[in-house]
This record gives structure tokens, C-alpha cells and sequence, in this order.
């Protein structure tokens, strides 16, 4: 679930929405000594969806929805919009 997730996001679109950040695949920002990005932002749709069918995630085409065992893939997406808040985002 997590590669699929990975190779579904569009860090280049994702830094654009932004305004000024930029897409990584590292735990930690860029000005600490633990940042690692060797990523080149390109994201891989079809690798993706092949590896949530591989998973037993299903696609309903009526609705665009996956679900597994009856229950709808729901991803939540938690991001630091600065150092003392965060927030979170469900996508279902």
C-alpha cells in the first residue's frame, strides 16, 4: 500500500499546489542532516494500480473507488504547515 501510495503522488504537481515548497520522499526537511531525496518527483500511475490490484484492492470503475473485504480504501495524509500545527487530510 505505502509503494503504491509512493509512486502515486505527483511531487512536481504537489510542489506547484504549494506555493513553494517542494515534493520529497525524505522524512525530514532539506536543512537538517538527515534529509535523503534521491527522487527525481516523476510519479508511476500504472506501477501504482498495479500494485493496489496485486494488494487485493479492487477498483470499482462505476465509481472510481477501491475497496478490499468491502471496505473503501481511505488514506489520510497528515503535513506540517509549520513547526507548531499540523494538518491532516483524509482522501477517500
Amino acid at each position: 500500500m505505502r509503494q503504491a501510495i509512493d509512486l502515486a503522488i505527483d511531487r512536481t504537481a504537489l510542489s506547484q499546489a504549494l506555493a513553494g515548497g517542494h515534493g520529497t520522499r525524505s522524512l525530514f526537511p532539506d536543512f537538517t542532516p538527515y534529509y535523503n531525496d534521491d527522487t527525481d518527483g516523476a510519479r508511476d500511475r500504472k506501477a501504482a494500480e498495479a500494485l493496489l490490484d496485486e494488494a487485493g484492492w479492487v477498483l470499482d470503475e462505476a465509481t472510481g473507488v477501491r475497496s478490499k473485504d468491502g471496505q473503501e480504501l481511505e488514506v489520510d495524509l497528515v503535513a506540517y504547515a509549520s513547526v507548531h500545527k499540523i494538518v491532516a487530510v483524509r482522501v477517500p
